[in-house]
């Protein structure tokens, strides 16, 4: 089990320790260091509202973890492994953002989200999963279908020759609009 100390400690680097109206702190913490791993350690996080309860969504090395007491005895843990995840996505609004993760078939959504807190989490999530490039096959074949769309969307110059050229013999084109236009296009 970790050390409370180091994990009040990281929830407070990553932005997400006390609130000044909290009253369950320390047992949040015990929350925290009960279900971080042994060598695991909290890279950052957000205040967020997730299955109609407010908490904390942190990020670790291996997964995000979203923690928060319920009622006097009871605790909301749910864990997403980087592994398992298929996206993440976010949605930003003038003050509170939303961050939807899918993982399997499931789509979960983080609501409520302080935008000032969610660009770096969102950042720090997506170096993670870059980490597990080699690991994430679909992630791999995203960027290169990416690739192939984009050169698939460039318009062959010889294409667009043609096509101006037939604008012209329709008389569409003047012949100093043409050549503009071809000048244009190879350049």
């Amino acid at each position: 089990m970790r050390n409370k100390e180091d994990v009040r400690q990281e929830l407070i680097k990553a932005g997400v320790g006390c609130m000044f109206f909290e009253v369950f702190w320390l047992r949040k913490i015990r929350l925290f260091t009960e279900n971080l791993r042994e060598n695991e350690h909290i890279l950052g996080g957000v205040w967020c509202f997730f299955r109609r309860h407010w908490g904390r969504l942190v990020a670790t090395e291996t997964r995000i973890l979203f923690l928060e007491q319920k009622g006097l005895f009871g605790s909301v843990i749910e864990s997403f492994n980087y592994k398992n995840l298929n996206s993440v996505e976010m949605t930003k609004g003038l003050i509170f953002s939303e961050m939807t993760i899918t993982s399997g078939m499931a789509a979960q959504q983080v609501q409520w989200v302080p935008k000032f807190q969610l660009t770096p989490f969102m950042q720090l999530i997506l170096e993670r999963l870059d980490d597990l490039d080699g690991s994430r096959p679909d992630v791999a074949m995203g960027k290169a279908q990416d690739e192939q769309v984009e050169e698939e969307l460039q318009p062959d110059v010889a294409d667009l020759l043609e096509r101006l050229d037939r604008l012209k013999r329709k008389g569409m084109l003047t012949e100093e609009e043409f050549e503009t236009q071809k000048s244009r296009l190879l350049t």
